[in-house]
């Protein structure tokens, strides 16, 4: 590079190591335009972060005035384009209109990401801290690629969406908070979409609410013979990284911890009565807590059934939402089919035997709820629900002592890279696959460790989907 554009780095040299993303699909530009070779980009990926964005930008800049300009064009096909403005601001105005870059197919033999080795969407070094300063990559349109590489690229919403498993690994410390940068909704084809009746119907300034309850302590029972529920350690970081990620996507969250099973229902019912859902598109409500089949357990060891969470979402109990999408995020096991592995254990209701859970006894049995009889109008009680949960029926889901659980971990990660240009069931398909992955992986390496599907139930009605369109407010 010459002298000018070198300062034109030193100058913006915070930002950019703030907040660029050196991914595959980025990097695999300069070894195409015969920049880097491979053994350097190979040599570059064993850093992460701001470590790797620091080594790229000092030795890119040994490479020639040509760099500069692949380095502009490497942004805007990766849609890093706050970055490139930094480059090259005179640009910003022409590139607002310009049709959609296409993106070179990436050289074979340009390995995958994630692991120890720092996929793309690392997080920042170690103590960071703070906020997200690390820009995702975006999955883009173009050919398939010409050889076997960990994430897979979509040409359309039915393709799948799988990339790295880095930030559910529990050995990176480092990456327990999630820190991401949302990608703003730029992709005009998905613009289009915002008026479109094929799509629910989004709002400004606020996308929507979520409640978020999660239950980390639980009481110690009177009699032994009554079921003990464990600590949920790890929770915590979820309920961080889960309302973080809505917050970003412009939602206004609300928390609550540690609920008896009618403080549960009776916070759902209030947050259905908030006058705020009237200016709002969508709902979200995410429980964290114990479970069994179809049920969810509160701070006292009492359980109430997902049909009592479902009606309060009713229409007819909640019309300020009605005819708008609901998302649901149970993170709670659907059975006691469980193994032990390391540090991790399950979200299933711990009993001195699990026969106690699946028969309570009179001193643990339900208490009776009073539900209204269904409403004859014109929704059904599960019109526009999308119910999203952690594993399938009759099965355990996975929580890290420290990091959580990988089905809300997945969950974060997912919204953060894709709700830009992804509708939530297509995002939710990618959260299904990387669950299953990863505990297919922990196996092999652990052991006895139980296989996890999320599963989902989709209510949408009119044929419609959800984009949350991040960042576009026409």
């Amino acid at each position: 590079m010459n002298s000018q554009q070198r300062e034109i780095i030193r100058v913006n040299i915070v930002n950019l190591i703030n907040n660029l993303d050196c991914s595959e699909d980025f990097l695999s530009h300069f070894v195409s335009k015969r920049i880097f070779t491979l053994g350097m980009i190979e040599d570059l990926t064993r850093d992460i972060g701001q470590t790797r964005n620091r080594r790229f930008l000092t030795d890119v800049q040994k490479k020639g005035r040509v760099a500069f300009d692949i380095l502009y064009d490497a942004l805007v096909q990766t849609f890093q384009f706050e970055v490139a403005d930094l480059l090259k601001p005179e640009l910003a105005p022409s590139r607002e209109h310009a049709s959609e870059p296409v993106q070179e197919t990436r050289p074979a033999g340009l390995g995958g990401e994630g692991g120890a080795s720092g996929g793309a969407g690392g997080s920042g070094d170690p103590g960071s801290g703070g906020g997200g300063n690390i820009q995702p990559p975006e999955e883009v349109d173009r050919p398939p690629p010409t050889h076997t590489e960990s994430r897979t690229p979509a040409e359309d919403s039915d393709s799948d969406l799988s990339d790295s498993l880095e930030y559910l690994d529990e050995n990176q410390e480092n990456l327990d908070r999630i820190s991401l940068r949302l990608m703003p909704c730029r992709k005009p084809r998905i613009r289009e979409l915002f008026n479109s009746d094929s799509v629910y119907r989004m709002t400004a300034p606020h996308r929507g609410r979520c409640l978020i309850i999660n239950n980390r302590y639980f009481d110690q029972p009177p009699s032994t013979s009554q079921v003990k529920l464990e600590n949920r350690d790890g929770s915590e970081m979820d309920v961080r990284n889960i309302s973080t990620v809505f917050k970003d996507l412009n939602f206004v969250c609300e928390v609550k911890t540690d609920l008896t099973s009618q403080e549960m229902l009776e916070t759902i019912r209030e947050e259905t009565k908030n006058p705020g859902y009237a200016e709002v598109g969508v709902s979200a409500l995410v429980i964290m807590t114990h479970g069994t089949e179809n049920r969810l357990y509160g701070r006292d060891n009492q359980p109430i059934k997902y049909s009592d969470v479902f009606d309060l979402l009713s229409a007819y109990r909640f019309p300020a939402m009605a005819g708008k999408p609901k998302l649901v995020i149970l993170q709670a096991c659907s059975g006691e089919r469980r193994d032990t592995m390391g540090h991790y254990t399950s979200d299933t209701a711990s009993t001195v035997s699990d026969a106690q859970v699946c028969n309570p006894s009179s001193q643990t049995k339900e208490k009776p709820q009073n539900v209204e009889s269904p409403f004859p109008g014109d929704y059904l009680s599960t019109d526009d629900l999308y119910i999203m949960k952690a594993s399938f029926l009759s099965f355990v889901s996975a929580r890290h002592s420290r990091q959580g659980t990988w089905f809300i971990r997945a969950i974060v990660v997912a919204l953060y890279k894709h709700s830009c240009h992804r509708d939530i069931q297509t995002i939710f398909k990618q959260v299904k696959k990387k669950v299953r992955d990863k505990s297919i992986l922990a196996n092999k390496m652990y052991g006895h460790v139980s296989g996890q599907q999320p599963t989902d139930e989709c209510f949408f009605t009119g044929d419609r989907k959800l984009y949350l369109f991040p960042g576009f407010n026409p």
